[in-house]
């Protein structure tokens, strides 16, 4: 075991010196020395794919063990596929989800949200608050300067911010989603992205504090119930969530009429 990567690495840079040399001097090698060099290169392919299912199997008897509680890492959230997010969210029966707003989670797993709606799954969202509930924009002085955070970040107008957020709505709608499968939670701002599997797994990602170009932030899965630590952090972070008065659907929907569609703004 403790040989099999230095001989690997020894035979691959033999190989690749006799090649380049030949590539170097621009003399193609007789057909006799060509097929040698063909079949050290299949022995080598073979030789070192079984050295590397060794050392492979190697690294599974050693079962090192992975931080308690993280069951997956993934280098950028946009970057979680839908065959990743098929595995996450299977057999799902509640969704709480926390975002500026889910339009392309929504869209890029259609098929998977769809099915899991006509299950019966329930989903909480929580959103920024958009201000109010018709075309003018007369939110808080609070509500605003989160907006026009938004808009800054996302390099859009306010107006198309309020209609992203309305649409988390919407498309949930479109994807067959009762009424009553919905609940809605309006905050004064988010600093990270999140989706809890019921109340036993979390996919978390913060947001860029300096965004340059598309977000770049990883995103880690944890297990609530293998962490007592992660599972109380996050109890009381939804705790004071759900403290938070629910906006009935109706109002979401009358906000994203009254902006008309994207193409208008």
């Amino acid at each position: 075991m403790e040989t099999a990567i230095p001989n690997a690495v020894a035979a691959l840079f033999v190989f690749l010196a006799l090649y380049a040399l030949y590539q170097f001097i621009g003399v193609a090698p007789s057909d006799e020395l060509a097929q040698l060099l063909d079949k050290q290169s299949e022995q080598l392919g073979d030789r070192s794919w079984g050295e590397i299912t060794e050392i492979a199997a190697e690294l599974r008897r050693l079962q090192i063990p992975r931080p308690r509680g993280v069951l997956a890492f993934y280098p950028q959230w946009s970057l979680i596929s839908s065959q990743d997010w098929e595995s996450i969210l299977n057999g799902a029966r509640h969704l709480d989800i926390i975002m500026n707003w889910c339009g392309s989670l929504l869209e890029a797993n259609a098929r998977t949200f769809g099915r899991l709606l006509a299950d019966g799954l329930s989903v909480a969202l929580y959103l920024p608050h958009p201000g109010n509930f018709g075309s003018r924009d007369d939110a808080s002085s609070e509500n605003r300067a989160w907006l026009n955070q938004l808009a800054d970040t996302y390099q859009m107008p306010r107006k198309a911010v309020r209609l992203r957020i309305a649409e988390s709505v919407s498309q949930l709608l479109e994807l067959d989603a009762r009424t009553d499968q919905i609940t809605i939670r309006l905050l004064q701002g988010l600093t990270y992205s999140a989706v809890r599997i019921d109340r036993s797994r979390l996919l978390i990602s913060h947001y860029d504090q300096f965004r340059v170009g598309a977000p770049r932030a990883h995103a880690l899965l944890l297990d609530l119930d293998e962490s007592p630590e992660l599972r109380s952090y996050w109890a009381e972070q939804f705790y004071r969530f759900e403290s938070i008065t629910p906006t009935p659907v109706d109002l979401m929907l009358q906000l994203r009429r009254s902006l008309g569609s994207r193409g208008s703004r």
